[in-house]
């Protein structure tokens, strides 16, 4: 099971990788450098610059993600413990109802910490894919003054800044492969929650279990 501590450790992890942004990219080109390239060559960069837009706005979509799965995790928390203190919150009769509702909220509770899991995993993704996405306008920078400034360009190595686009394609490659097992995971869970989910449903004629349970 997915525990708090390991989320702290998940975040401070992610935090360390938003804080080694000045090691992230190892070829850049200042901005200044692109003062002498025509405006309408500049256009070129729109598609990289709007890739970075996109990756930052997944990474916030990602935090809210986090944000709503703690509260989700909080809110399975209280319902299991209230379940351990009082068996009769429910407003069950039935023995063998409250026993496969019981068995649900554990589930459900299960469910929510691996949500969690996967969303981190999610983030690291984001993250990378922000990196990636850095480096290709990096590349489309270079790539301009290259062509259209042969003072500057004449010391711009287009190959090292391709190869840095590379070697990001290849970490969020390896990323998004985790993301697939991640994924494998969470549906493992979110099955055998389904399945007591709709037998709970059967046995209390409807009254609960069904997807508008939190």
């Amino acid at each position: 099971m997915f525990h708090a501590s390991r989320w702290g450790a998940l975040a401070l992890a992610v935090g360390v990788v938003g804080q080694l942004g000045c090691a992230g990219l190892w070829h850049r080109i200042d901005r200044d450098d692109l003062d002498r390239i025509p405006n309408d060559e500049k256009l070129a960069l729109f598609d990289a610059e709007n890739e970075v837009i996109i990756a930052k706005d997944n990474i916030e979509a990602v935090e809210r993600e986090i944000s709503d799965g703690r509260e989700a995790v909080e809110r399975a928390r209280v319902k299991i413990k209230a379940l351990e203190e009082n068996p009769d919150v429910a407003g069950i009769s039935s023995p063998d109802v409250l026993e496969l509702y019981r068995e649900w909220a554990k589930l459900r509770y299960e469910l929510r910490e691996d949500e969690m899991r996967h969303s981190y995993v999610k983030r690291e993704v984001a993250d990378e894919e922000l990196w990636l996405a850095r480096a290709h306008y990096e590349l489309a920078k270079a790539q301009l003054v290259h062509d259209h400034d042969p003072e500057r360009g004449a010391d711009v190595d287009v190959e090292a800044f391709e190869g840095q686009v590379q070697d990001w394609e290849a970490k969020v490659a390896e990323r998004q492969a985790e993301l697939d097992e991640s994924r494998i995971i969470r549906e493992e869970v979110r099955s055998r929650y389904d399945d007591v989910s709709k037998r709970l449903q059967e046995a209390s004629g409807g009254a609960f279990g069904g997807p508008w349970a939190d």
